[in-house]
């Protein structure tokens, strides 16, 4: 079910406004729907959180009229592709009504049908997003001595925050999150991913970015009816795919470390005394090419069958 927005008559359009102008490299807005349903209201509503001064109207009469932050198109009587009219799309966003008459080449964009709708006497204009090939996500680190969380989208990580050294993440844990969210104008809700790893590192560290994972998505298909996607990983296939090495050594605490080798599919872990041998993670390498890790992460379909990766059983209280 597509993503769906409701105002009533004359309230603002900030909401699904700030949701898709959150999203970095957006290319283009298509819109569909009956007539007087609110299309060129959030045109103009984008175009003015885009900076736009001059008076936003319909371009029923022009086809295509090209402001200084967008370029609007009203294509009911286009036929065909967009091809005459590329030229004019470089560093705008392009925002076409009637989108369903013709066919386009973009491939960061939003597609999205108006329509109204009478709930309880009153008049709502709802704004559905029926089909997007952009995906946004969270990739939390939080296993490793460094706490990091990025915000990701189509698999390229456009924002970030890293706290170094970072012993007690549970104190900073929450805080941190809200704050590349708030940053970015986006909530929790709007996520379709999380990205996470599960083990071996800190223990603590290692339950927190796997629990947050796991409740969401629990949280989000139950109560805004959203199918999130959990994608794990173990910590030390990080390290395998940076360091091109057949055996790490990834911090468990102040005085051990584990030693994890790997012979094809085969993965032995151990426990060491030999923490001097500690393998860094680069984050920097992660940052610019996101998309070159994103194959060692897996599709988690049932949370509760899914088990953090351990040397040794914890031993943590006891009979």
């Amino acid at each position: 079910m597509g993503r769906k927005f409701y105002f009533k008559e004359n309230e603002g359009l900030d909401k699904i406004v700030n949701y898709l102008l959150s999203f970095k490299n957006l290319e283009a807005i298509l819109l569909n729907g009956e007539l007087g349903a609110g299309k060129t209201t959030l045109a103009s509503s984008i175009a003015k959180k885009l900076g736009e001064k001059k008076t936003v109207v319909s371009p029923t009469f022009n086809t295509m009229i090209c402001y200084d932050k967008i370029v609007h198109i009203d294509a009911y009587k286009l036929k065909g592709d967009l091809f005459a009219f590329e030229e004019f799309f470089d560093d705008k966003l392009v925002i076409i009504e009637w989108s369903k008459n013709i066919n386009h080449n973009f491939k960061n964009f939003f597609e999205i049908d108006a329509k109204i709708e009478i709930i309880n006497e009153e008049i709502y204009h709802v704004f559905e997003v029926i089909t997007t090939p952009i995906l946004k996500g969270l990739f939390v680190e939080t296993s490793l001595d460094d706490f990091f969380v990025a915000l990701v989208e189509n698999e390229k990580i456009v924002d970030h925050i890293i706290l170094k050294k970072l012993v007690k993440k549970t104190d900073h844990f929450f805080e941190t999150i809200d704050e590349i969210l708030i940053r970015n104008k986006i909530s929790i809700n709007d996520l379709n991913v999380i990205y996470t790893t599960k083990g071996p590192g800190s223990f603590t560290g290692s339950r927190l970015g796997f629990s947050f994972a796991s409740t969401n998505k629990i949280l989000q298909r139950f109560v805004n009816n959203n199918d999130l996607q959990i994608k794990l990983s173990p910590t030390y296939d990080l390290f395998f795919k940076q360091l091109n090495l057949d055996k790490i050594y990834i911090k468990a605490n102040k005085y051990k470390a584990y030693k994890i080798s790997k012979s094809g599919v085969n993965v032995n872990i151990e426990l060491s005394d030999e923490i001097e041998k500690i393998n860094n993670f680069d984050y920097s390498k992660i940052i610019y090419d996101f998309s070159s890790y994103v194959d060692i992460f897996s599709d988690v379909k049932d949370v509760q069958e899914e088990e953090l990766v351990y040397a040794s059983e914890p031993q943590i209280g006891g009979m």
